[in-house]
């Protein structure tokens, strides 16, 4: 449920509550859940191995990657697993992660997360009130200065790995 958690963005209600569809799994008698389990620190896949008949690898990334550009370290340069997890209140994100003091952001990449990023950063204040985004993320948006976000992608429009409807939630 973490992905659900911390990692949809708070004006998509209806993907968020996905989780609850999940929740059944939770006490199913056929499924076993171990979770905060790190491969490799807890368990070995040896073990894993050992111990069942098949292992699925079902796993996120759990770092993000440096995209190798010189000044990708700067700083005001952060990676937009920090900006999701900073507008859900992700307890490993600091509530002050992201400084919207910037008036024009830009978002390298053309994906889901990419324009969720660019939706929140630019959605109106009053309509993010009403979701369950962090009450500071809410309220650093509320003073901040971001006035434009351009999204940046090495490839055409042809490529961009998000639905009509998600482009169409930008130009609102």
């Amino acid at each position: 449920g973490g992905l659900v958690r911390f990692g949809v963005a708070p004006d998509h209600p209806s993907t968020k509550g996905i989780g609850e569809s999940f929740a059944r799994f939770h006490t199913h008698p056929r499924v076993r859940m171990r979770l905060g389990t790190e491969v490799g620190r807890d368990v070995t896949a040896d073990e894993l191995a050992q111990r069942h008949d098949a292992v699925i690898w079902a796993v996120g990334a759990p770092v993000p990657r440096d995209l190798g550009l010189p000044g990708e370290g700067r700083v005001g340069s952060i990676a937009a697993d920090t900006v999701v997890g900073w507008y859900n209140g992700h307890p490993d994100v600091p509530r002050d992660a992201v400084d919207t003091a910037a008036g024009r952001v830009v978002v390298v990449g053309t994906g889901n997360v990419a324009i969720d990023v660019a939706r929140v950063l630019t959605a109106p204040a009053a309509d993010l009130a009403g979701t369950p985004i962090d009450p500071a993320a809410l309220a650093a948006l509320r003073t901040g200065a971001i006035t434009e976000v351009v999204l940046l992608a090495r490839r055409g429009p042809e490529a961009v790995a998000a639905t009509a409807p998600e482009l169409r939630e930008l130009l609102c």
